[in-house]
């Protein structure tokens, strides 16, 4: 379980650091609803965010593809830890440090 964790963990970091850091990367990270205000999916910050940061790209990418496995799983049954998922949340943790590096040292902020 603590493999599912680790990668499920990586992708909450992801989601709230490119949340907490989108005003001083120059851009909305929420949309309005009836509601009122919410953060935008997932997919669309990465998208934001890789534009902007094309060399992290695959990395962003690639967290989020693991947190969506685990998150989100395909309902066929328990999910399973396999082989595997050591590898990923080993790989998951070394991308997110990239990321969180890339998001927390850009000293500019990119007008809208």
């Amino acid at each position: 379980m603590a493999k599912l964790s680790t990668i499920a963990m990586s992708r909450a970091l992801l989601e709230y650091a490119i949340l907490e850091r989108s005003r001083s990367l120059g851009f909305d990270a929420y949309e309005t609803t009836g509601d009122g205000k919410r953060p935008k999916r997932l997919a669309r910050l990465v998208y934001v965010v890789a534009e902007k940061f094309p060399d992290a790209k695959e990395d962003l990418e690639t967290v989020q593809s693991y947190g969506n496995e685990v998150m989100h799983p395909i309902k066929k049954g328990n999910v399973e830890v396999f082989p595997a998922m050591k590898d990923q949340a080993l790989d998951c943790l070394s991308r997110l440090r990239r990321i969180l590096t890339v998001l927390y040292t850009a000293k500019f902020k990119v007008t809208m």
